[in-house]
């Protein structure tokens, strides 16, 4: 935890201030991601440009924020567990956060505990010996869990493998 620069003459947003204010960023929204961001500008990447001082303007997009929970605050660190889909740059709910509330703000750590059906507590520590790796590996359709799936009927299936449209 560094030291946070806090301007002076700003009105200190109360808690129900800023559970009211984090209702607008919940469900599907529209979304600019970060200047510093790796989304695609004019064929470039935004992160390139912006670093290198260009204004870098970025197209919303649709995303899905699940939930936004309050897990502490403390003017002003505010202390937040977000749910949210694929695509959602957290960065730009607290640029947005800061200017709806008109404090300012900015992530100062962000802590991804899980993706998909991927959790934090199940990680595995990268200096983990490789003779080990078959051990406490998962097997790689762990990865599609969450997918939907489609059984094929046994004709279709043979159909398809032979490189056959199938409808």
């Amino acid at each position: 935890e560094g030291p946070i620069e806090v301007v002076e003459g700003v009105e200190i947003p109360d808690l129900t201030q800023i559970e009211n204010a984090l209702t607008k960023f919940v469900g599907w929204i529209d979304q600019v991601p970060p200047a510093h961001s790796a989304a695609w500008v004019d064929g470039k990447r935004a992160y390139r440009l912006a670093r290198k001082g260009r204004e870098v303007s970025i197209a919303p997009r649709k995303v899905c924020v699940k939930s936004i929970q309050v897990e502490s605050y403390e003017y002003p660190r505010l202390q937040l567990t977000i749910d949210c889909g694929k695509g959602t740059y957290i960065r730009s709910i607290a640029r947005d956060l800061g200017e709806l509330l008109g404090t300012g703000a900015y992530v100062e750590n962000l802590d991804r505990i899980s993706i998909g059906s991927f959790l934090k507590e199940n990680a595995l520590d990268p200096n983990i010996k490789p003779e080990n790796l078959d051990e406490v590996l998962l097997p790689p359709h762990a990865a599609l869990v969450q997918l939907p799936s489609y059984t094929l009927p046994m004709e279709a299936a043979n159909r398809m493998c032979l490189g056959t449209a199938i409808p």
